[in-house]
């Protein structure tokens, strides 16, 4: 609308300087001026033309051309396509015929804002630049270190599960293991608690019958009798082994003594367990063989409970061992991964970010009236 009406203005300047004998289009051009700007090389310094489309509507000085200012600068943002349009428009009806001057001043102070702008940038881009590459550097060294400690951490962990002799061994997996042996410990401590109670049972029933039994055999009549007969024999023997020894009986009567012997003692033997049987020598065998199947068994399971006892002393220093090493790698791979991403944010960056060889934004005037 302002333009408008200074155009309106200038018009009827130059129909009263017609009248006074002055050409209405030569007082109109010099009172007035118009140009049109296209803003280049945009692509490469977006921040750059945001401040200067901010910033380029601030007050024009033009002290170096008059000591007036004009009536009217108009300055307008527009777009043409995908190009940025600055429309000038200048009027001095009232100051002087000075509007062409006025016009290409405005155009030289916003081609001197438009360069400080595209200088400050640049300057800050390098001082920028500076800074990301000692980051850079930093960030590198920080991860050739962590990588280093990694490698040293992961061969800790190497050695660590060939020295436990499993494959593919994880902290979790490792805790596993822990756990079904420790299931294990436990069943063979209460397989063995229960043996040792059977076989405390059976030995003490065996004592109690076995001395039964010595009483029922040592108050049996017939093995007395027997036992007589034994002893009788003995005497016999004796006897001839004096006589032998003499020369005074042959030894078939010293072997027939002895024989005679053997047979009342296997005849006791007899009696006792027939005696025995009858008062329960079939239950004794039977617990004496399980106690001795007992034995076994015992001895079998303190030999698991052992072995399961040291494994599980030298898996749970490992499992410890090991959850110190995980916890300390997981570390480091957080730490990686977090310069990894700063190294990829420094990248974006710079890809945001204008190459110091690509062309600077620059003003051209495509109309001027």
């Amino acid at each position: 609308m302002k333009k408008i009406l200074a155009i309106a203005a200038a018009m009827l300047l130059g129909l009263a300087g017609a009248r006074a004998g002055q050409p209405a289009t030569q007082a109109s051009a010099a009172t007035s001026a118009h140009r049109v700007l296209r803003i280049e090389n945009t692509d490469a310094y977006f921040d750059v033309v945001r401040d200067f489309e901010a910033n380029h509507l601030k007050d024009f000085r033009f002290d170096s051309i008059s000591s007036n200012q004009p009536d009217e600068v108009d300055v307008e943002q527009n777009v043409e396509g995908d190009s940025p349009l600055i429309d000038i428009y200048v009027d001095t009806r009232n100051t002087g015929q000075w509007a062409q001057q006025a016009a290409d001043l405005v155009v030289s102070q916003l081609q001197s804002r438009l360069a400080i702008l595209v200088q400050q940038q640049r300057a800050a881009r390098k001082l920028q630049t500076q800074a990301e590459y000692q980051k850079v550097q930093s960030l590198e060294q920080r991860r050739i270190a962590i990588e280093g400690r990694l490698k040293l951490v992961d061969g800790d962990v190497s050695e660590l599960i060939d020295s436990i002799g499993l494959p593919d061994l994880s902290p979790l997996s490792l805790d596993t293991l822990v756990q079904s042996l420790a299931a294990q410990f436990e069943t063979v401590q209460i397989d063995i608690a229960g043996k040792s109670a059977r076989k405390d049972a059976l030995s003490n029933a065996v004592a109690t019958l076995s001395k039964q039994l010595n009483e029922r055999v040592g108050s049996d009549e017939i093995v007395e009798q027997l036992q007589e007969v034994v002893k009788a024999r003995q005497q016999e023997v004796d006897a001839e082994k004096a006589r032998y020894k003499e020369a005074i009986s042959p030894a078939l009567e010293l072997n027939q003594a002895m024989a005679a012997l053997a047979e009342a003692k296997a005849k006791v033997m007899e009696r006792e367990e027939e005696v025995a049987h009858a008062a329960g020598g079939d239950e004794m065998q039977q617990w004496n063989q399980d106690l001795l199947l007992l034995s076994v068994d015992l001895a079998d399971l303190h030999a698991q409970s052992n072995a399961l006892h040291k494994r599980l002393d030298v898996l749970g220093q490992y499992a410890g061992t090991l959850g110190v090493k995980q916890k300390a790698r997981d570390s480091l791979e957080m730490a990686l991964n977090k310069i990894e991403d700063e190294l990829n944010d420094v990248a974006f960056s710079r890809a945001g970010e204008p190459a110091f060889n690509a062309p600077q934004p620059k003003l051209t005037v495509i109309e001027s009236q």
